[in-house]
């Protein structure tokens, strides 16, 4: 059947066998790619996977789920500043704005 591998993943009881060529078929057949992680990068997944309690799919999701949301917390943060120079606007200017906010909408402190 094939090409067989058996992996031993640390905090995992037994081992996990599947066919590699299955699994990668699968990836394809669902339009996505298999991961290729080396070494060091897989076994820090892998413990953290077993000290969440996760597997290593969730912690890679989660990683990727971050990943995106910190890039665009980023490129939201650099469009702000950039408003703010279009404006003339410096940090100073932050607590009268607010202050003027609230009492135009009526949310004076």
């Amino acid at each position: 059947m094939g090409c067989r591998r058996a992996f031993t993943f640390p905090g995992l009881v037994g081992k996990l066998e599947f066919g590699f060529r299955r699994e990668h078929n699968r990836f394809m057949a669902a339009g996505e790619i298999p991961p290729s992680i080396p070494g060091s990068p897989m076994a820090e997944m892998e413990r953290v996977a077993r000290e969440q309690e996760m597997t290593v799919s969730q912690v890679v999701t989660e990683a990727v789920d971050r990943y995106v949301r910190g890039d665009r917390w980023e490129r939201l943060a650099a469009y702000g500043s950039e408003r703010a120079r279009s404006f003339g606007l410096t940090e100073a200017d932050v607590p009268r704005l607010i202050k003027e906010a609230r009492r135009e909408y009526g949310h004076e402190r």
